[in-house]
């Protein structure tokens, strides 16, 4: 949501009316009047130093961007505070194979690692609870800010939604299943129709007769002859 943020025009915000904001979003503990001034103050510094660092390359000042300053202050707190948890992520991936992504050598879905409750050169309970632990911090931030800011920023926008529509039609097929029957996801599937949520319909299992019976690949746009379409299967 960074490209909808005026980071300079931060600078003018009241961190207090800023942490007044945040509170009815979410219970994010990092947006108080005391850590937004921090942020203000670093923003500030780099202003002044003339080198913007990672906020170089910004339209600051376009017109186009018209997030009020307590809200451009915000974002901009939880971008500095997605760094940390961009760490907290790539710790996860150093814990289970030091390297992402995997070299291309490998088999698709990577290696298996090595696991001994005993032995602290393979995955063990220890680091098991570690991982646990980083993906709690990391799952905790993106409920209570990314998505949060997502909702809040887009709101603000919502005329610029009719921009670069093109196909209408989608489909998301069930992923990371939660029981071995596999009709139970983590992230459900389904198909909207004509940009209609009211055309909604869940696939609801591994194998389901609306996917099965659907699903065709078409030649008419590849290099083959002819224009016909057909089940994959």
């Amino acid at each position: 949501a960074l490209d909808w943020v005026d980071v300079v025009s931060a600078l003018s915000a009241d961190p207090a009316k800023a942490s007044a904001l945040a509170e009815t979003l979410s219970e994010w503990p990092g947006n108080s009047t005391r850590q937004l001034a921090a942020v203000k103050a670093r923003l500030q510094a780099l202003v002044d130093s003339g080198q913007l660092g990672i906020f170089a390359n910004g339209y600051w000042g376009h017109p186009a961007m018209k997030l009020p300053p307590e809200v451009n202050l915000l974002a901009a707190s939880h971008y500095l505070q997605a760094l940390e948890y961009q760490r907290k992520a790539n710790q996860i991936v150093s814990i289970l194979g030091a390297k992402t992504p995997n070299i291309q050598n490998l088999a698709v879905g990577g290696v298996a690692n090595a696991i001994n409750m005993d032995n602290e050169a393979t995955l063990n309970m220890k680091k098991l609870y570690q991982i646990k632990s980083l993906l709690d911090e990391v799952q905790t931030f993106v409920k209570q800010v990314y998505l949060p800011d997502v909702i809040a920023i887009g709101s603000m926008y919502a005329d610029w939604l009719g921009y670069g529509a093109g196909v209408k039609n989608y489909l998301a097929a069930p992923d990371m299943p939660l029981d071995t029957a596999g009709t139970q996801f983590d992230m459900p599937g389904g198909t909207i129709f004509n940009g209609d949520l009211g055309t909604y319909k869940a696939i609801a299992k591994f194998g389901d007769e609306y996917l099965r019976d659907n699903v065709e690949e078409s030649i008419a746009h590849s290099w083959y002859d002819g224009d016909w379409q057909k089940h994959p299967w």
